[in-house]
């Protein structure tokens, strides 16, 4: 039996008793294009492959993500003629990118290999490894994948930007285009690098209510793969609450630019304002200049208000107001600013990356690490 394909195009489109019976009778003259949801529900519950796969499309668009599922997984079983067109996979798993449902692409991909550009993007999105293949789509992205490729900048102190995704990616270009509008505490002073993308390098943990951490022992244990000339890293990850221990900032995508300068002032020896934890407080019982905006003692120093960080009514800040270190809404003061430029001024004080390194690893390179960064400051 055979009719003109405009005859059976017009007979299927919208009938759905037509299409099965075309489907039975001769199933290469359904073209299957703009059938209506219906019609294509009738064929794909026939087992015709190309409904799945558009009935799919279609119910994704309208955000059915289980019924869409349901289908293109049906489809997926198709053998020999029957496979849909690859380019009709490559339309579904482009929407299922668009709206964010990285992981499942993953079962398309191990059928129906996905476009290079999109894998990336997948892998990236995933926080999966990439090979040097992935160099060209990372920079188009706008960051690398290469970390010795990165070079430190003429800056008192440089900035290593890490992260372990695609969005802790897109979070540090925000953070660093909107630092570079404005430097803090200066121009010249902290220069911040081309974010570097770590995928699962480092096994990264955090939560909304938890601090984040990362297993630092991979890169400690490999000086060879970390660019000369860094001071501190700052290490985006998908979640986790802002810190900062040993020379690295840990942040979480979702933390606000005003917690990453309050992060920052960490960095060169500055302390919450806010009551320390108890396992912090001994260093109340001490005496004198703990941190640059921290004195304990009987008295405070002239102009000095109580902090809250000591109970024991012993710590003094230099400000009676709140500070950025307290409260990190309240940004860079005056007085924190010239505070924070004293500091900068004194680099051998403090703590960084390479020193934490060494602890975790005992690789003597982090000494020479530290040394060419004291030399570099003396010069």
């Amino acid at each position: 039996m055979s009719q003109s394909p405009a005859l059976v195009q017009y007979q299927a489109q919208n009938n759905a008793a037509a299409a099965t019976f075309w489907f039975y009778h001769s199933p290469t003259q359904l073209s299957y294009r703009h059938y209506s949801e219906a019609v294509l529900r009738r064929l794909a519950t026939d087992g015709a492959p190309q409904a799945q796969l558009l009935l799919a499309q279609h119910l994704l668009k309208k955000n059915d993500f289980d019924g869409a599922r349901l289908y293109w997984q049906q489809a997926l079983a198709a053998k020999g003629e029957q496979r849909p067109a690859a380019q009709l996979w490559q339309q579904l798993a482009e929407t299922l990118a668009q709206q964010g449902h990285w992981q499942v692409l993953a079962e398309i991909g191990r059928v129906y290999p996905l476009p290079d550009e999109l894998e990336y993007r997948r892998r990236f999105h995933l926080g999966l490894k990439v090979g040097v293949e992935g160099h060209d789509v990372a920079k188009s992205l706008g960051f690398g994948t290469n970390l010795r490729q990165i070079q430190a900048q003429s800056c008192r102190y440089n900035l290593l930007l890490l992260g372990d995704s695609l969005a802790a990616m897109d979070k540090l270009q925000q953070l660093r285009r909107r630092y570079q509008a404005k430097p803090e505490p200066g121009t010249g002073l902290l220069c911040l690098s081309e974010p570097h993308y770590l995928g699962d390098t480092l096994n990264c943990q955090g939560t909304s209510d938890s601090f984040s951490r990362c297993d630092w022992q991979p890169l400690a244990q490999t000086p060879e793969q970390v660019p000369a000339g860094f001071d501190f890293i700052v290490m985006m990850t998908d979640g986790g609450l802002a810190n900062v221990q040993g020379g690295i900032m840990q942040l979480g995508v979702n933390a606000p630019y005003h917690v990453f300068i309050h992060e920052l002032l960490h960095f060169s020896g500055f302390t919450d304002e806010y009551p320390a934890p108890k396992e912090q407080q001994g260093a109340c019982e001490q005496q004198g200049q703990l941190y640059a905006n921290l004195v304990v003692g009987d008295r405070a120093p002239p102009g000095w208000a109580p902090s809250a960080y000591c109970d024991n009514g012993r710590g003094y800040k230099p400000s009676i107001g709140q500070s950025l270190m307290e409260q990190s809404e309240v940004g860079v003061t005056p007085l924190y600013r010239n505070l924070w430029l004293a500091e900068l001024a004194r680099p051998k004080q403090h703590i960084r990356f390479a020193d934490l390194f060494y602890r975790l690893s005992g690789e003597t390179q982090w000494r020479e690490y530290r040394r060419a960064l004291n030399n570099k400051n003396d010069a």
